[in-house]
């Protein structure tokens, strides 16, 4: 940039032997017409004539501000990790278990580069475990949650009329197989209670006898009243139907919703005689 346009030649003037500062009459040396060192004595001898330049000049023209260096507690307290029973780091580690559990994430993500520099720009001092850790962590907090559910059930059922139950088999991204049951009910102010309070893998064979001893174990947990009346809701799978059918508690009923959507799956095949025989089990339920 010439001279002419440059505005730091306002506090500098050229002489025979350089330039000179017209606030303190230093002589400064060029080279190639860099106005750099100007710049740097501006800034360190006349602090009031600097700041009326950066006003006036584009802040991209300034030389950068110098870092200063970090003293050695700075750097020591910047890479301790906080204790395990931090209040930050425990609302961490909830928040985590919370991520696994939400978005169905692999316990193996922890392990990842990409993963750890997140919470190392954000946070340096939270602590990131071995997925062994979480996998126990979960464990430990999905037996509080039932223990948690099975509480409430047990304190609200003295006051119903009845109860409902689902139940159903899913497999796993994994192919790991699990049963769960779900708890339905409304209490005397017609609030309606929906739990469920039973996730348990179900490895082996699914024969309607060994669903039914699955269900039958774990009611027993809950300690229900003997003169409740209970209701079994479940699809048209036969395991499912007999399970229900052999477990005394229970009044079943067939899944009308599902009942109609074989039957609609079906009409788009084309196969009329499975519908004719839906169809008494559609007029019983709707």
């Amino acid at each position: 940039m010439s001279p002419r346009k440059n505005k730091i030649w306002r506090y500098f003037q050229k002489t025979s032997d350089g330039v000179e500062c017209k606030a303190c009459k230093k002589s400064l040396k060029t080279k190639d017409g860099n106005t750099s060192g100007l710049h740097r004595h501006l800034e360190k001898k006349h602090s009031q004539d600097y700041v009326e330049y950066s006003e006036k000049t584009d802040n991209s023209l300034l030389s950068p501000p110098k870092k200063k260096q970090r003293t050695m507690v700075e750097m020591l307290e910047t890479k301790s990790k906080y204790d395990k029973n931090n209040s930050i780091q425990k609302q961490f580690d909830s928040a985590m278990l919370d991520y696994f559990c939400t978005d169905l994430a692999s316990f193996s993500a922890v392990k990842g580069r990409g993963f750890n520099k997140k919470f190392d720009i954000a946070n340096p001092k939270l602590s990131l475990y071995p997925r062994t850790t979480y996998s126990r962590k979960l464990s430990i907090r999905s037996r509080e949650v039932q223990a948690g559910m099975k509480s409430i059930i047990t304190e609200i059922t003295p006051n119903l009329k009845s109860a409902a139950f689902t139940s159903d088999l899913r497999t796993s991204r994994a192919q790991d197989s699990y049963i769960s049951w779900t708890f339905h009910a409304f209490d005397e102010n017609w609030r309606l209670h929906h739990w469920t309070p039973h996730v348990q893998q179900f490895p082996g064979r699914h024969t309607g006898i060994l669903i039914e001893g699955k269900l039958d174990s774990s009611l027993e947990e809950l300690i229900l009243p003997a003169d409740l009346p209970m209701y079994c809701v479940n699809d048209q799978a036969r395991n499912m139907k007999l399970a229900a059918k052999l477990s005394k508690p229970f009044d079943q009923y067939l899944c009308n919703n599902h009942i109609l959507q074989c039957a609609v799956l079906d009409s788009g095949k084309w196969k009329c005689r499975p519908i004719i025989q839906k169809k008494p089990s559609l007029a019983h339920g709707y």
